[in-house]
């Protein structure tokens, strides 16, 4: 990243460093959350070289001071965080120019934390929960090969559990920038409501004692079917985070241009934008650039570079089916609010 916030330690605060392509290879923690009011601190050119000498830490909104803590307790040195890593000016030029970069900030984080269920960046996630569950050590006489995963450490007792708390629900997954923020990563560390949720390309696993494995997903659809490969479905069963890691796994190693004509190549594309198209915005305009990032790395996947305005160009005349669900074939619109949209993106593009 162009910025990061150098976390600091209980003798020394935070404060804004920048780097150059001659600086030395850093390991930084990302930052997804939800502003819902402006943040206290945010960076611009005036106060650029204040926030270089120090941050107080008491300055800062609750959700940015204990993201900060978590990095710390990780012995994670700096974080990413978009309010003061990029400046907030009217004029939008350092905007402009980082909003394409988000596949390498978040993708290239050593972890992205994720502030799943609070609405402000004032409200802070490291507080007290309800308890729902009991976390009890294993017996001691219980020998340490019990299963093939290593030593059980615990048992968790629970009276009962929604399994909606399972789900990552919230004003997050409502927003439209962050849809690209929980897929780009390798590894996710979410903060809900209920419980911590760890994401990387080999599990899932809650705070609450639960694991869902992608080998053992894998397996479980291999003992029902022998036939695993290429076009046959089983990924779709799978977390859309699982879908998007494992990929390039799934396609075929002979990518060719006939790849580029099967409809089960753009599968994933088309169930993503179901999923980003209800997602609010606070400027629209964004809608194209905000999943930019996801573009960038679905294209590498299946080695296309044609992607035009939310769609690709190999598979254009399917891709141009798509239909608002619900809405009738002519919209009562204004001519001023359809000059706005076209003004903005192409009208044959879903994005318009």
């Amino acid at each position: 990243p162009k910025r990061l916030i150098n976390v600091g330690d209980e003798s020394q605060i935070p404060f804004l460093v920048e780097s150059s392509p001659s600086s030395q290879q850093v390991t930084w923690l990302s930052l997804s959350y939800c502003w819902g009011q402006e943040p206290s601190v945010k960076l611009s050119l005036d106060n650029l070289d204040a926030l270089k000498r120090g941050i107080p830490l008491e300055t800062l909104d609750r959700t940015i001071q204990d993201a900060i803590l978590v990095s710390r307790a990780l012995n994670i040195p700096y974080i990413w965080i978009d309010a003061l890593c990029i400046t907030q000016d009217d004029d939008g030029k350092d905007w402009t120019e980082q909003a394409p970069k988000m596949s390498e900030i978040y993708g290239g984080s050593v972890l992205t934390l994720v502030v799943a269920s609070e609405e402000s960046v004032k409200d802070g996630f490291l507080k007290e929960r309800e308890l729902r569950y009991i976390p009890i050590p294993r017996s001691s006489n219980q020998p340490d090969n019990f299963n093939d995963a290593g030593p059980i450490t615990k048992v968790f007792l629970s009276p009962e559990w929604d399994k909606s708390n399972d789900h990552i629900n919230g004003h997050w997954t409502n927003r439209g920038w962050t849809m690209q923020e929980g897929l780009l990563p390798s590894r996710l560390l979410h903060y809900t409501s209920s419980q911590m949720i760890w994401k990387c390309h080999e599990e899932i696993r809650f705070e609450r004692g639960v694991t869902q494995c992608l080998q053992s997903a894998i397996e479980e659809v291999s003992a029902f079917s022998d036939d695993i490969a290429f076009g046959s479905g089983w990924i779709w069963k799978l977390d859309t985070f699982m879908i998007f890691k494992i990929l390039p796994r799934y396609l075929p190693g002979n990518l060719d241009s006939r790849l580029l004509l099967e409809p089960e190549t753009f599968r994933l594309w088309y169930n993503l934008i179901e999923e980003y198209t209800p997602r609010r915005f606070k400027n629209i305009s964004d809608r194209l650039v905000a999943i930019s990032g996801l573009a960038q790395v679905f294209g590498n996947m299946i080695r296309c570079r044609e992607y035009v305005a939310g769609l690709w160009k190999p598979d254009l005349i399917r891709g141009l089916m798509w239909h608002v669900e619900g809405a009738k074939l002519v919209p009562r619109r204004s001519t001023e609010t359809m000059r706005a949209v076209n003004a903005d993106f192409p009208s044959w593009s879903w994005a318009s």
